[in-house]
């Protein structure tokens, strides 16, 4: 998923009117996805931010094609999984939705 895409699917989801899956599951979805190789988007402060496994190939390789960067350029590594467990908790405060 292109950037623009992604932003857009955390849009929709943000602004869904489906109930939204509990802290535990979101918690669980976003480790699954992780597992899998998988990039998450979650929010910060201002904008959404994208995460994958720091020690997963494949997802680093995601991280490039979404992002459209060279392989030889650097990836920033700046969040704790606390932090992130933060984020992915206040996303039912209208903040979106992981997925």
């Amino acid at each position: 998923m292109r950037h623009d895409r992604l932003v857009a699917h955390c849009i929709r989801h943000a602004t869904s009117s489906q109930p939204r899956p509990s802290r535990t599951a979101k918690v669980q979805r976003a480790v699954d996805a992780l597992t899998q190789g998988d990039v998450i988007a979650y929010p910060t402060d201002t904008v959404y931010g994208i995460g994958c496994a720091l020690f997963c190939k494949k997802a680093i390789d995601r991280m490039y094609h979404i992002k459209q960067l060279p392989n030889t350029h650097k990836l920033t590594f700046n969040r704790s999984v606390a932090e992130l467990l933060n984020h992915i908790e206040h996303l039912s405060d209208g903040a979106g939705d992981i997925g």
